[in-house]
């Protein structure tokens, strides 16, 4: 069954408000409080993939044009 992109997105945003209504009641604040905290809980998330991904990429880079790490250098 082939979806459009606006139906995706409606389906989408009808999960995210079931989801947000379950944890108010799970944390038994408002709807809207809720939603201010599964925002914090996907920005945090977000950002340590994201410092984690940085650092790996710098971590894979970090090597000088011999191949050798650049710590081992002295």
């Amino acid at each position: 069954m082939d979806r459009t992109q606006p139906e995706l997105h409606s389906d989408l945003r009808e999960i995210l408000g079931f989801l947000t209504s379950i944890t108010g009641r799970i944390l038994q604040v408002s709807d809207r409080k809720a939603g201010v905290v599964m925002g914090v809980a996907t920005n945090t998330l977000m950002g340590s993939a994201f410092v984690t991904s940085v650092m790996g990429a710098v971590g894979s880079l970090g090597t000088a044009g011999t191949g050798a790490a650049i710590a081992g250098l002295s």
